[in-house]
């Protein structure tokens, strides 16, 4: 009731002014200004008589509207944010799929490769043991081609005998032991490259009694060794493994660090083998196997192929 009463004395105090308002129509004329003046006026009566509880003055934005209107966009600003969160997941799913995916063509084209290095593997392990083949073949061919020089002279002298005396019987002939060639005059060098030439002309008999006196003179390891090979060569051609066997050994000994080294052992080796001793000539090629990596490619094909032909134990 006071705040009633103290209201209506304002009212009646504030009276005359808006009389005498009336009579300046021309300071009012605009509708806005009358509306903004009454609003100023209505705040003032309510800050006057405390009227904090009654509804806020025409004009005047609530603070509720406000405050719902501040929650409003912090809430859509919140869910856009939700919103592309969301996005980023979906995408990082997506990487790690398609990594995943990498990751399993990956594992699929390693298996592959290593499927076809395991061929290539093969077909050089076959490619060697035909290297070998090869090799054995030539050497055979070689001396077939001596034995087809000599067989028909042998077979004409022993017509013209047969024809000069039918009726009498030949005794077999005796195996004719080597002969030194005449050296004499020579000095170790020429009798190394006269037992070279010797032996590219196939004369395989010639040239071991050459080298058989070289290697008896006094001359440098090396060129000792490489005679010694040239012995077993010669001796491994003319069916005789145990002489080869030894030739092969002295190289060997004489020069382990030679052109002929590697060489040398896979030889001994192989007629150490073939002479019946299989456990010392599969030592003699897992030796070289493992001491000359660096062997030149036939040596290598014909150890490898040997080595498998032998069934020796690489391990």
């Amino acid at each position: 009731m006071n705040r009633i009463f103290y209201a209506l004395i304002i009212i009646l105090q504030l009276l005359p002014n808006v009389l005498l308002a009336e009579d300046q129509p021309s300071e009012y004329t605009n509708p806005e200004k009358i509306r903004a003046d009454l609003d100023r006026l209505e705040q003032y009566v309510h800050k006057k008589l405390g009227l904090n509880d009654l509804e806020q003055p025409t004009g005047l934005p609530k603070p509720e509207a406000a405050e719902k209107t501040a929650s409003i966009y912090e809430k859509g600003d919140l869910s856009h944010l939700h919103s592309k969160l969301d996005d980023q997941n979906t995408l990082v799913a997506n990487l790690m799929d398609r990594i995943e995916r990498l990751e399993h063509q990956d594992d699929i084209f390693g298996q592959s490769t290593q499927k076809k290095n395991n061929e290539i593997d093969q077909l050089k392990e076959h490619f060697a043991a035909l290297q070998g083949q090869l090799d054995v073949a030539l050497l055979e061919i070689e001396k077939l081609k001596k034995s087809g020089e000599t067989a028909p002279k042998e077979k004409e002298d022993s017509k013209k005998k047969s024809e000069d005396t039918p009726t009498e019987k030949i005794a077999p002939k005796p195996v004719e032991e080597n002969k030194n060639v005449d050296l004499d005059g020579k000095s170790p060098e020429e009798i190394f490259d006269l037992g070279e030439k010797t032996l590219k002309a196939a004369d395989y008999q010639t040239a071991q009694n050459i080298f058989d006196q070289y290697v008896e003179l006094d001359g440098d390891k090396s060129s000792k060794s490489k005679a010694h090979y040239y012995l077993g060569e010669i001796c491994n051609l003319t069916k005789q493994p145990a002489k080869a066997s030894e030739h092969y050994l002295k190289s060997f000994q004489l020069d382990t660090s030679g052109d002929h080294a590697a060489e040398s052992l896979v030889k001994l080796g192989i007629t150490l083998h073939d002479g019946g001793k299989a456990k010392a000539g599969c030592a003699a090629l897992k030796k070289a196997k493992t001491e000359y990596p660096e062997m030149t490619s036939s040596s290598r094909s014909l150890l490898d192929a040997k080595i498998k032909e032998f069934k020796c134990q690489t391990s």
